[in-house]
């Protein structure tokens, strides 16, 4: 990626707008987030930002979370495979 494209992504941040707790069976997740950056509007689930999280945890970015927690969160909210 070249300075300019770098740029581009970097400053260009989603914000959230707006969360929503779902019960739809047909529905992957539970919980969805509706974001905006500067040019689009678009969800992500609560699933994605965990496996953004447990990423960063195996990397070294973030302090380690106990497992006692992953294990809660898999248990009530996540409907993937990262633990």
């Amino acid at each position: 990626m070249n300075q300019k494209q770098h740029d581009k992504v970097f400053f260009n941040r989603a914000k959230v707008t707006k969360t929503e707790q779902i019960n739809c069976e047909k529905c992957f997740e539970d919980i969805i987030f509706a974001l905006r950056d500067n040019y689009h509007e678009f969800s992500i689930g609560l699933s994605t930002i965990l496996e953004c999280l447990k990423h960063s945890e195996r990397e070294g970015i973030i302090p380690p979370i106990s497992d006692e927690w992953w294990i809660d969160v898999y248990n009530n909210y996540y409907k993937g495979d990262f633990l």
